[in-house]
């Protein structure tokens, strides 16, 4: 996903058009709380679901008023490539 912000506003995720990707929060927190307890013996987290986060009639339109930190966590094309590589799933978003 391409950010698309004014010149003059100070988005905090890098430069106008720097590429971004959005995966589910959910998914996020269930692999942090596994990479950080992989020692453990825990099961690999579950195939990366996106599909929540878009609309039903679009596969390509989000959900309206979702919420950075709630919903969804933004990471780098090469993170979310790394992740579908290793625990399947998607769609990138």
């Amino acid at each position: 996903m391409l950010y698309e912000t004014s010149q003059s506003s100070k988005f905090p995720f890098g430069k106008v058009g720097t590429e971004w990707c959005l995966i589910s929060y959910d998914w996020w927190l269930k692999w942090s709380y596994y990479v950080g307890r992989s020692n453990s013996g825990e099961s690999l987290p579950p195939p990366i679901d996106n599909w929540i986060l878009l609309k039903k009639s679009s596969a390509k339109q989000l959900i309206p008023n979702l919420s950075l930190g709630t919903d969804f966590e933004i990471i780098t094309p090469e993170v979310f490539h790394a992740v579908q590589s290793w625990y399947g799933g998607g769609p990138k978003i």
